[in-house]
């Protein structure tokens, strides 16, 4: 009988805590999830930025980025910061190019929002 009552509780807290496990991804997301897995030079880290903009509509990095809410991806489970979330996750990556791709999408999904330079009020 308890353990009718409980089982109930028990799924709405593991859905409440994960939060965004499930929902759509976006911008920047896409870049973590992709170049954290190794990017070697500098061309295959343009392919894969490119290949996450088609995959969300975007025509440039800057208005991908705009798309996603500043601290966005920040959770009970996520990285504190964008340099936690870019130090672990750059772990395998040896390209300039896809290591500030990665800290640019890292610093969007999870710093927390002090000044957002996409911001269209502030133009």
């Amino acid at each position: 009988m308890a353990w009718n009552l409980i089982r109930p509780a028990l799924l709405v807290a593991a859905a409440l805590l994960c939060g965004g496990c499930w929902g759509k991804s976006n911008y920047a997301q896409c870049v973590v999830k992709e170049i954290s897995r190794g990017v070697e030079s500098d061309g295959v880290a343009r392919s894969i930025v490119q290949s996450c903009l088609n995959k969300h509509g975007f025509a440039t990095a800057q208005e991908a980025l705009a798309s996603v809410p500043p601290g966005g991806g920040r959770g009970m489970f996520s990285f504190k910061s964008g340099a936690e979330c870019a130090a672990k996750r750059g772990r395998k990556v040896r390209s300039e190019l896809g290591a500030r791709a990665l800290r640019a999408a890292c610093n969007r999904l999870y710093e927390p929002v002090i000044y957002d330079p996409f911001d269209p009020a502030r133009s």
